[in-house]
């Protein structure tokens, strides 16, 4: 039930990333001979005037079909034919995909943080790791850290997490606060290979706040600029080497970590959820060939250019970019060892497998 539950959800996603397409598409009057969701044979279809919605077996994808974009210009009248639009408006057309996406992501997050509230990281420790630093100096469970290095810790995720990590094995000085007196040890953080992650072995506790509803459209869009943030800094973690190959799935393991997130609770599905049409929203920007993204950059070109490039070099291109595609969802695939639900996991995969 969770799986079939998981692949409808991801459906939506991708029914509102060509729905954005869709609506553009009839608001600037280009005809849309098709409106598709899934791949593969056709399980049901309707004709409603010049529009044929179909749902496909495979929920892998989907495509609107717009007039004169393939080939169809010598058989579409030039008020419905998409290459006889404007630069602007083709634009706006191809933007409206990823548009959506982003606009179902900050929706999301928008309502699970009205749900919830909002946590933020207390500077109290909840617990000691055995055999960590912070064991072996003797800190323990209720110590409050107030400084590091001698500054104030303010914003813990700022101030303390990030100061840990950055200290690269360095020996750093904390205060902490013990029944009203205040201490003070210096401590050498340790690596932790597998997160590569510098770490003293505790762990804080969280402070909860409601928030009300005006206040959830601030939390709401903080929470959907960190996950692009996220995004990108996955994106750097795979072409740095920090993360592998193999640390990114295929659509079988987005089915399973939204499964696995779906049977822990409806929230955290859709947190991974906001995730991923999150990062489907951006990557599909991306000037690669075939995806939304390459055919903005091919319309700026012809916007500078003044004239659209060759229909030979375009199909050339996008052929390129199928098969780079294709190879790299392959090697996802035949990588796939690693269990780890990290945020790399989600980011390219679920984009690469089901974009045009």
């Amino acid at each position: 039930m969770e799986i079939i539950i998981t692949l409808l959800s991801l459906s939506l996603v991708i029914f509102v990333h060509e729905l954005g397409h869709y609506f553009a598409a009839r608001w600037c009057g280009v005809g849309v001979l098709e409106f598709s969701v899934g791949m593969g044979p056709v399980v049901f279809s309707k004709r409603h005037r010049d529009t044929s919605y179909s749902l496909r077996l495979l929920p892998i994808g989907g495509f609107v079909k717009l007039a004169g974009l393939d080939n169809e210009d010598s058989v579409v009248p030039d008020d419905q034919n998409y290459r006889k639009k404007s630069v602007l408006q083709r634009f706006f057309i191809l933007f409206s995909g990823s548009g959506m996406n982003l606009v179902l992501g900050y929706i999301l997050f928008f309502f699970i943080v009205l749900s919830v509230g909002t946590y933020d990281v207390s500077r109290t420790i909840q617990a000691v790791m055995d055999g960590s630093p912070a064991a072996e100096l003797g800190l323990q469970k209720g110590d409050e850290i107030v400084s590091i290095n001698q500054r104030d810790v303010i914003d813990v995720p700022r101030d303390l997490i990030q100061t840990i990590n950055q200290s690269k094995g360095q020996v750093v000085q904390i205060s902490y606060l013990r029944s009203g007196q205040e201490y003070d040890l210096q401590i050498l953080p340790r690596l932790d290979e597998s997160r590569q992650l510098y770490q003293i072995g505790i762990q804080l506790g969280s402070i909860h706040q409601d928030v009300s509803f005006l206040s959830a459209f601030g939390e709401g869009g903080r929470r959907f600029l960190g996950h692009i943030a996220l995004v990108f800094k996955s994106l750097h973690m795979l072409v740095t080497g920090q993360a592998l190959l193999k640390d990114m799935t295929g659509p079988i393991g987005i089915v399973q970590i939204a499964s696995f997130s779906l049977s822990k609770s409806w929230l955290g599905f859709f947190e991974i959820m906001g995730l991923i049409t999150v990062s489907l929203g951006i990557i599909n920007l991306f000037p690669f060939p075939v995806l939304d993204g390459g055919h903005l950059t091919l319309l700026l070109i012809e916007g500078v250019r003044g004239k659209p490039l060759h229909r030979r070099i375009e199909d050339a291109v996008n052929a390129v970019g199928v098969f780079c595609l294709i190879l790299l969802m392959i090697l996802i695939v035949l990588n796939r060892k690693s269990t780890r639900l990290n945020s790399s996991h989600l980011v390219i995969s679920y984009a690469v497998f089901c974009l045009k």
